[in-house]
């Protein structure tokens, strides 16, 4: 006896999902709808936190030119005295840094920068000295004076006088 090669007619079963693949499916669905939901949550918070992170230091990052801008004052000179070739105020976390450079027909040994901050009646609010850089004849000298902030301030003066010295010369 033969076994037929083929079989003429085929059975059809249609596909019934068990219980236990729908109940899948529905965990499936409420475990990416929940991931999604803490991503959402995260992104929100991480967006929130941010925000007020720059708002807090915008201020710091983006001074508003009134504030920050200090103006030197001139002062009269005297004819020996060394001449003033650069000078800049910056404030920056409660304190203000004087820079700049004079130059002098003399060597300039023990010579102090000595800066004062102004309010706008040119009253004196705050004074700091500090040493120039040694240098020769002719060549520029670098100082730098730290002192802290006075929000009234708004503008400052530069004086020079040997160390130890009680007469100012000004510039």
């Amino acid at each position: 006896m033969s076994v037929p090669l083929r079989k003429d007619e085929i059975e059809f079963v249609p596909y019934a999902p068990q219980l236990t693949e729908i109940h899948e499916v529905e965990v499936s669905r409420s475990l990416r709808q929940k991931t999604r939901n803490r991503l959402l949550i995260a992104t929100v918070g991480v967006s929130l936190l941010a925000g007020i992170g720059i708002g807090t230091m915008a201020p710091s990052l983006f001074p508003s030119q009134k504030s920050d801008s200090l103006s030197l004052l001139a002062v009269q000179t005297d004819t020996n005295a060394p001449a003033l070739e650069s000078a800049s105020a910056s404030r920056r976390l409660g304190f203000v840094t004087v820079s700049g450079s004079l130059r002098s027909t003399k060597a300039l040994d023990n010579t102090e920068a000595i800066v004062e901050l102004l309010d706008r009646n040119s009253h004196t609010l705050r004074v700091e000295r500090a040493l120039v850089a040694r240098n020769i004849a002719g060549a520029s000298a670098p100082f730098q004076v730290l002192l802290p902030d006075d929000e009234r301030a708004s503008a400052y003066r530069i004086y020079f006088q040997p160390l130890n010295s009680t007469a100012t010369k000004s510039l």
